[in-house]
């Protein structure tokens, strides 16, 4: 059921302008052992979006806080801490590359563009949403539901195009990427054999 909603995703991200380039299920690194997001979203003057996405039904979702989903009596990590937990892992990582990072100054080894998080629940409406406090355990704007995968229409795209943008943690104005650098970012959250796929 995971894998289907992420390919129900996968078909929607296959739809965004080509501002947007997309990794499906990214290795960071050359490790295959450690946990790696479902999507990662770039966008050259937004940055990098961690995408986390779930196929849980709203009935089957028990207690919840920052911490924790109770679901099908079992406690899972809150999907927007785990996609947070990527975010950082994957920010260390890029750290240590200077294509990536300001070299002097007060942001010196800082990156030169943000990286967000988001999570995509694919099977729970946004009215749904209102009668739990999923809102209140994950910023509202960095939500998507079941209503966001409709692209029917130019309007229904362009609708999910907006909301996606907003979903960017845009602090500040991302350093553009020069072709080597960007090669080099393709080639860290896709290597050769890690089994990924891009857009």
């Amino acid at each position: 059921k995971g894998r289907k909603c992420e390919l129900q995703v996968l078909r929607l991200l296959r739809k965004l302008p080509d501002s947007f380039y997309v990794w499906y299920e990214p290795r960071i690194g050359k490790s295959q052992s450690e946990r790696y997001p479902d999507f990662i979203i770039w966008h050259k003057e937004m940055g990098l979006l961690i995408m986390e996405v779930k196929g849980w039904s709203i009935d089957k979702i028990g207690s919840i806080n920052q911490e924790i989903f109770q679901y099908k009596f079992d406690n899972k990590k809150n999907p927007y801490k785990q996609a947070k937990e990527y975010a950082y892992n994957l920010m260390r990582h890029l750290e240590k590359e200077s294509l990536f990072t300001y070299n002097n100054g007060k942001e010196k080894g800082k990156l030169i563009f943000p990286v967000g998080c988001c999570v995509f629940f694919t099977n729970i409406k946004e009215d749904e949403a209102k009668k739990s406090n999923i809102s209140q355990v994950i910023p509202k704007e960095r939500i998507f539901f079941a209503e966001d995968l409709q692209s029917n229409s130019e309007e229904d795209l362009e609708r999910f195009i907006e909301k996606l943008k907003n979903s960017f943690s845009v602090s500040f104005k991302p350093k553009d990427l020069d072709e080597k650098a960007f090669n080099r970012l393709k080639e860290i959250l896709f290597p050769v054999g890690s089994g990924g796929k891009d857009k």
